[in-house]
């Protein structure tokens, strides 16, 4: 029985020392990896990383930014420190690679951090022998803004009556980028998809650009209502399910901080995802809900994603939680408290274990010694102190009193 105690308190000791106890945990996909710049040969390419939905910000700094070559068969390799530039912006992470050469055409490049991984991009070089229009970034839903840029090659020198003719045209506002060689147009209040092009000059050329094509991502997060306390909810009951809806491959589909597993339908020509096995209760209320969809359009990799809140109706008596903190995130708080307090209890009766365990091995020894020395009887010492422990035919007995200061009767 002790060695099953001392072997108990062992392990215990194990996991808090290296600081946490066994726990089976869902492993999620990192995040979504896409291009957001022409690849030119021998110029900075950019990509833009969004991180699966977590409810702290990412340390974009953990992040290991690897690479295979097409003549590497062996594994994917960290990128060299000085071959790329590392920045934030919001829960969002940029990666620019510097002046690739064309060891990269075909090499594909993923994000890592630990086992999880980021989707694939295979990269295909080109070089910058022509002016060339390029969308930025596209608009996720109706209503909302693209970002467009010009890059132009030596020889160009219009750039204002390319600003005047673009607003007059679209619309939206423009911004001149000289170090990249690249006029930036930002286009709002996109209702439709529907296609752009640049008229310009050079020298004495009327030259047009390239088609460019405005995907409207439709990423719709329902049933969207408005309520007293909220507006463009996501509304539900205890026990129903969140759809999301796109023309494109939803990627994931988050409530506050879960993976949802999904099933795919189609309905009107669009893939509509819903909750595989996962139900909504009150504890999920004002939570945030994300989707994510991934398409291959231009033969380029986009992301879009969407968010709003979730607004659990009929809530009942102690269906209300903190409005300001995510309810998921409050349930695996009190879980891990809970933990914590029996891990605790653990470790102090584990202290209390060793501490009889070690009075137990005192008095085996002080026992053998008095078994040699004191056989049988009672004996105190003459100046009083604890007793000796005495034995009776093979038992011992502990005595805990003091003895009296007066010499002992017996012995």
């Amino acid at each position: 029985m002790i060695m099953n105690l001392r072997f108990v308190c062992l392990f215990v000791a194990f996991f808090f020392k290296n600081g946490h106890f066994i726990s089976a945990a869902k492993e999620n996909e990192l995040g979504y990896l896409s291009i957001v710049s022409p690849m030119f040969v021998g110029e900075n390419i950019t990509f833009l990383f969004i991180p699966a939905y977590q409810s702290t910000r990412i340390d974009f700094r953990v992040l290991r930014w690897q690479v295979l070559f097409v003549d590497d068969t062996s594994s994917f390799k960290e990128i060299e420190i000085e071959e790329l530039t590392l920045y934030e912006s919001g829960q969002a992470v940029y990666m620019e690679l510097i002046k690739v050469n064309m060891t990269w055409d075909g090499a594909v490049v993923a994000v890592k951090d630990g086992s999880r991984s980021s989707n694939a991009i295979t990269m295909k070089l080109q070089d910058r022998t022509a002016d060339i229009l390029y969308v930025l970034s596209y608009p996720s839903l109706p209503g909302g803004s693209a970002q467009i840029a010009f890059y132009y090659t030596e020889g160009f020198n219009d750039s204002n009556a390319v600003t005047h003719w673009w607003q007059n045209r679209y619309g939206g506002d423009v911004q001149t980028d000289s170090n990249k060689k690249r006029i930036v147009f930002n286009v709002f209040n996109i209702s439709h998809n529907q296609t752009l092009f640049l008229e310009y000059r050079k020298g004495t050329k009327a030259l047009k650009s390239n088609y460019v094509y405005l995907f409207i991502g439709r990423l719709r997060l329902e049933p969207i209502c408005t309520t007293s306390e909220c507006s463009d909810c996501v509304c539900v009951h205890p026990g129903d399910v969140v759809t999301c809806s796109t023309e494109g491959t939803m990627l994931s589909l988050w409530i506050g901080i879960n993976d949802i597993d999904v099933k795919r339908s189609n309905s009107n020509g669009s893939n509509e995802y819903t909750a595989k096995s996962f139900s909504i209760t009150n504890r999920h209320h004002k939570s945030t809900v994300r989707c994510y969809m991934y398409v291959e359009f231009e033969k380029r990799n986009i992301v879009f994603n969407s968010s709003a809140t979730l607004y659990v109706l009929d809530r009942g008596v102690d269906g209300g939680v903190d409005g300001g903190v995510d309810a998921s995130m409050t349930m695996y708080t009190g879980i891990g408290l809970a933990a914590i307090v029996i891990a605790s209890i653990a470790v102090t009766a584990c202290v209390v274990a060793f501490r009889f365990l070690k009075t137990t091995d005192e008095m085996y020894y002080q026992a053998e010694q008095s078994r040699t020395q004191e056989p049988v009887g009672t004996r105190c010492n003459t100046n009083g102190g604890a007793c000796r422990v005495t034995f009776h035919e093979g038992e011992y007995v502990e005595i805990a009193d003091v003895c009296s200061n007066k010499k002992s009767d017996s012995g």
